[in-house]
């Protein structure tokens, strides 16, 4: 989910609630799309897409994001609405490990919503929903109408109360039980864990389920960087209850997201670093190395910096194409060759070894070999020198390597994104923001302003 230029504008994206559609955010769309682009997406098992059977959390938020990168290049703003907020959360979790694409989260807003936790629900209501919809189409109706009037602080006009039966009569009824036992149910307190995305929270001050006070527990501690709205004369339809209070809170939300927010958070020139650092190496061809050369640098690497959950990068072919373009850091060690040379002997001596001592390449090499060859070659206790690079130049290299590798993992983005590293903090397009001080507690002109606002 490339990063646009500030210029881009920000799109809106509306998602619904249960038993809604992209009908429902259509009084609020309207109030709004004079100054943003927006649009309204159905929730697979409602609206236009309830032939789709019903989902867990995370593959709505797949499904979601596909839809998403259809319509949007650009910046955007996730908007959620009591079920799809527990979505929304999961999509801006998603995006904070993913590479920089054309469409890029900036903000969410998320209105009476569902929060990571289980939603807070009685089992009789639970129940009591869950039994709706059995019988003839008068009956169903009744029971679509007793659903609206309970979400609602005071009467919709005709035409909005009309939208919302329709819609919760042609949801699809595995959809809508799949949320009441199964997605209400999931707990993602700790998938969500805290995200230092801009947030607008919205409630209804006469929502008894998902009111300000559930809001200000079970959702405030999820976000870094949120503010509560609380909505009088309405309870959980807010946007057809108060659609142009809706609007002004979020397009007040849109227009307080800072210049920097508006670009992703990113310049120009740190966007196209972090894509290229972000790629995807899987039909990667080496440069430098052979093949083989490269399956033992993986192996090495897999060794002394092994991925943590949830992380995939391919830290060998990185190396290599580091070493193609000749980026380096200007310095060597004096019994090491340029470093591509070096890499290329390095290599070959550790795969010589291997074959030596244990009569297979080392890319072939169960762990526990890896392991020892590895201890033995920093404590310099291999005896390379017969066979190519001697110890002393050998342990340099592992020393090499080690910092190489922890430089690339360190500045990949979906590594930035779980450490909670900010990438902003390099000026704009035409200004580096740099330390040109180097005394104790001396700060720079920038500083103050832009810590403030990147907070």
């Amino acid at each position: 989910m490339t990063m646009p230029h500030s210029a881009s504008p920000i799109t809106i994206v509306f998602m619904h609630h249960l038993g809604g559609s992209a009908e429902t955010w259509k009084p609020v769309e309207t109030l709004l799309e004079q100054r943003f682009p927006a649009f309204c997406l159905d929730l697979p098992g409602f609206g236009d897409a309830s032939s789709a059977p019903g989902r867990p959390v995370e593959a709505m938020a797949e499904w979601i994001e596909r839809r998403i990168d259809d319509r949007v290049d650009g910046p955007f703003v996730l908007v959620g609405h009591s079920m799809s907020a527990k979505v929304a959360l999961t999509v801006a979790k998603r995006a904070e490990a993913a590479p920089p694409s054309p469409s890029h989260l900036i903000g969410l807003v998320l209105a009476a919503g569902s929060p990571p936790a289980p939603e807070p629900m009685e089992d009789s209501k639970r129940q009591e929903m869950l039994g709706w919809f059995e019988g003839d189409d008068a009956q169903s109706r009744t029971e679509a109408d007793q659903f609206v009037r309970a979400n609602i602080a005071s009467p919709l006009d005709p035409e909005a109360h009309e939208t919302a039966l329709r819609d919760v009569l042609r949801a699809a009824r595995q959809a809508w039980r799949h949320w009441l036992t199964d997605g209400s149910n999931e707990d993602l307190r700790e998938r969500i864990g805290k995200l230092a995305i801009p947030a607008l929270i919205l409630a209804g001050a006469e929502d008894e389920a998902l009111g300000s006070g559930i809001q200000q527990q079970q959702m405030m501690p999820h976000l870094t960087e949120a503010r509560l709205e609380t909505i009088d004369g309405a309870a959980h339809l807010l946007p057809l209850e108060k659609p142009a209070a809706v609007a002004a809170l979020i397009a007040d939300f849109v227009d307080g997201l800072s210049a920097d927010t508006r670009a992703g958070r990113l310049t120009g020139r740190t966007r196209t670093m972090l894509e290229r650092r972000g790629q995807s190496d899987d039909d990667y061809e080496p440069r430098v190395l052979d093949r083989n050369g490269l399956d033992v640098l993986r192996t090495v690497l897999h060794c002394i910096l092994p991925m943590p959950d949830g992380i995939a990068i391919d830290l060998a072919a990185k190396l290599d194409a580091k070493l193609h373009e000749a980026i380096g850091d200007g310095w060597r060690f004096a019994n090491l060759p340029p470093d591509a040379d070096a890499y290329r002997q390095a290599i070959a001596t550790l795969d010589a070894a291997a074959r030596r001592a244990h009569g297979t390449g080392f890319a072939s090499l169960p762990p526990e070999k890896v392991e020892e060859m590895l201890e033995r070659l920093g404590d310099k206790r291999l005896d390379t020198a017969p066979i190519g690079l001697p110890d002393d130049a050998m342990r340099n290299w592992l020393l090499e390597i080690r910092g190489d590798s922890c430089q690339i993992f360190l500045t990949h983005p979906a590594v930035q994104a779980r450490a909670n590293i900010l990438a902003a903090a390099t000026g704009n397009d035409t200004e580096l923001l740099g330390f040109a001080e180097t005394r104790a507690n001396q700060s720079e002109g920038w500083e103050n302003t832009f810590w403030r606002e990147h907070a």
